[in-house]
């Protein structure tokens, strides 16, 4: 049932019901007495009709005004109660909100403390499966060593690793100490040793552990330490993580970058670094060194001979070779394709070094087996001593590389110290280098002609371009003063390409003469034959002069095409094919092989005039030209001899069978103007080369 009173937090109920009762009632027992009372009394004290209904009236109003008022005060004083309620209620309803808003936000913070709670647990979480994510996918292995007594515990992963099953490892630190490399012990101990006294932040070291089966695998251990209060180290804790891989690699990229790939031997970067550390010992013993840098003679000769992998073998038996002849006193390196460098330490007096130096030259005289063929290669070596000869590495081997030029040049198999002389030779060469590209800007150059006879009858075939150069200073410098030199400095392009320009005009003024036309031979350099447009150039030099090419012979050495086989081939093939004539010079000179002649599509074989100075007293000589001139012919070949001086020369020659000549028995190198009568006449009789007066002017 419903309790009609009603409390507002005032202390006080509020019946509405009673209220309204209490006013009734008091309404009533007022209006019921006035009536009562208020009539008696008139009744009694007026008698006059008229005044006693004035006096109703009056007492009517003033009942009314009366019971009106006793109701308002009634009523104000509940309305004030009730007033006074309501505002309390407000108030308490403010409170209630105020409080309730509080209880919101409260509950808010705590959703947010909830969800921030939530989170952090799914960030460790997630944190622990990173963890254990990335200590698994690193193959990291943790470690704890308790140091006050001496345990140590491993993850299982890193026993695993070395082969060992987790009991068969006790977790002491001694157990584990006793699987180092004896070489890595004193290493980590003291590294150890270091971050324990806090000389290093961290603890860091590579080292080797035994495994079960006896191989070491590398390890690289990271830890820290802590300390107690008194600064004793207590514990230290970090991690294993295998690198026996990386370590593979990187030995094998430390070998890529400091070792010959063919020859195992150590490589210019780390003889360089092997050469600056013997210096610096030198210096701080006071001893000598010697610096040797070996050059092989015609390797690539040799090399195109027998093929690149027997080349290759070659090689790496020439490094063994000298590997073992230096041994301990000092350190063999391969420089270069056919290049090597060798130290010398400690090498007290000359006597000591040219012992040496002999002693290697004459193991080169002993014959290279290779797949069971024998191989004779010499080698030209250039010595450079310190102190007396540089300080530095790089003073040390220019000087080196400086006489093993000198002894290239001055006939190879054999050995040049280095000696300022050697420097003033260099500073000649830079020199004329200058006065040569001055003479090519300034066409210091002419061309000289050699006739070339048939031997058979006696006629002349045609002329050999020489090109000579009239130096301002010195006057007429021989080719084979300056040609080397142009090969080196590049010039030899320019200077070619001026020679057979120069040569197919001659051509056409002799033609202009009316004289009959004769072959001109030119010859190309191994750079000029080494150009991919060679072909081209060539052609439009005939085109631009008028030049016929049916009477062109173009003269490339037996080195020059052994440079590029396949080029030398498709270069030759490309000439012929356009009716020029190709002849293969200084045969006989180099790595000849016969074999070649079958392969490059020449028409002439020019035999070197080294064959002809000896021809007639030394029989191999002449055995040697009799095969070439026979094996030639039966290739389809002509041959030409050069360097022809006697009559016993040209009668050899004739007797067997070889096709032309050319030398001084015949006609030294001419002018133009001065060869114009040879051309017109056209024949060579006996007695013509009788009469005839030649000087070797060079």
């Amino acid at each position: 049932m419903n309790n009609p009173e009603r409390n507002y937090g005032l202390g006080v109920n509020f019946r509405p019901r009673k209220f309204a009762m209490r006013i009734t009632i008091i309404y009533i027992i007022i209006g019921s007495l006035w009536i009562i009372f208020s009539d008696r009394i008139l009744l009694n004290i007026v008698a006059d009709k008229y005044m006693l209904a004035t006096l109703s009236t009056i007492k009517g109003w003033f009942y009314v005004f009366v019971t009106g008022l006793i109701i308002y005060v009634l009523i104000h004083k509940d309305e004030m109660i009730y007033e006074d309620a309501i505002n309390e209620i407000f108030k308490n309803y403010q409170e209630l909100e105020a409080t309730y808003e509080e209880l919101t936000a409260t509950e808010e913070e705590l959703e947010q403390q909830y969800d921030a709670l939530e989170n952090s647990e799914k960030t460790l979480r997630e944190m622990e499966e990173r963890y254990r994510l990335a200590v698994d996918g690193a193959n990291d292995c943790i470690w704890d060593w308790d140091i006050r007594n001496g345990d140590i515990y491993v993850f299982n992963r890193t026993k695993r690793l070395l082969g060992y099953e987790e009991e068969e490892l006790e977790d002491r630190f001694d157990a584990w100490k006793g699987l180092l490399h004896p070489d890595d012990v004193e290493r980590v101990m003291n590294e150890i040793d270091r971050h324990l006294k806090g000389l290093t932040p961290y603890y860091e070291v590579e080292y080797r552990l035994k495994a079960k089966d006896g191989s070491y695998k590398w390890i690289l251990s990271r830890g820290r330490a802590i300390w107690d209060d008194k600064g004793m180290p207590v514990r230290m804790a970090g991690s294993h993580l295998d690198i026996t891989d990386h370590k593979r690699f990187e030995n094998k990229i430390f070998k890529l970058a400091y070792y010959d790939d063919l020859t195992g031997l150590p490589n210019r970067t780390m003889f360089q670094d092997a050469l600056d550390e013997a210096i610096q010992a030198a210096k701080e013993n006071r001893q000598r060194l010697a610096l040797l840098y070996l050059d092989l003679d015609e390797f690539k000769s040799v090399n195109d001979s027998i093929g690149h992998d027997a080349g290759n073998e070659l090689l790496c038996d020439v490094g063994f070779m000298l590997k073992n002849l230096i041994a301990n006193s000092g350190m063999v390196a391969r420089l270069g394709e056919d290049e090597f460098g060798i130290i010398l330490n400690d090498i007290g007096e000359m006597g000591n070094i040219s012992e040496k130096l002999n002693q290697i030259l004459e193991a080169f005289h002993k014959p290279q087996v290779v797949r069971g063929v024998e191989f004779y290669i010499t080698a030209s070596m250039g010595v450079a001593i310190h102190p007396e000869d540089g300080g530095d590495v790089f003073t040390l081997l220019k000087n080196a590389d400086m006489a093993v030029y000198s002894a290239k040049t001055g006939g190879r198999d054999c050995y040049q110290f280095f000696s300022p002389r050697l420097q003033e030779d260099i500073n000649r060469k830079t020199d004329m280098a200058v006065k040569l590209r001055h003479a090519v800007e300034k066409n210091q150059f002419y061309l000289y002609y050699q006739p070339q006879i048939d031997l058979a009858n006696g006629k002349l075939i045609g002329v050999e371009a020489l090109i000579r150069w009239a130096d301002p200073e010195k006057g007429i410098i021989s080719p084979k003063d300056f040609i080397p030199l142009a090969e080196e400095t590049g010039l030899i392009i320019p200077i070619s390409e001026w020679v057979l320009k120069e040569a197919c005009r001659q051509y056409v003024k002799w033609l202009s003469k009316g004289y009959n036309p004769v072959s001109i031979s030119v010859n190309i350099s191994a750079r000029q034959f080494q150009q991919r447009d060679l072909v081209a150039k060539i052609n439009s030099i005939i085109a631009t002069t008028g030049m016929d090419r049916n009477y062109l012979t173009l003269e490339i050495t037996e080195g020059t095409a052994l440079m590029d086989l396949d080029h030398a081939i498709d270069v030759i093939k490309k000439l012929r094919d356009t009716g020029i004539k190709v002849a293969l010079d200084d045969f006989g000179t180099g790595y000849s092989s016969l074999n070649y002649l079958k392969l490059l599509p020449v028409n002439i074989i020019k035999m070197d005039q080294t064959f002809m100075r000896d021809i007639i007293s030394d029989n191999t000589d002449r055995e040697m030209a009799k095969t070439i001139i026979c094996l030639s012919h039966k290739l389809n070949l002509y041959v030409t001899a050069e360097g022809i001086e006697t009559e016993d020369q040209l009668v050899f020659l004739k007797d067997n069978h070889c096709d032309y000549g050319q030398g001084y028995l015949f006609s030294r190198p001419l002018p133009p103007e001065e060869i114009d009568d040879i051309i017109c006449r056209g024949i060579f009789s006996m007695l013509q080369l009788k009469k005839m007066e030649y000087v070797n002017i060079f």
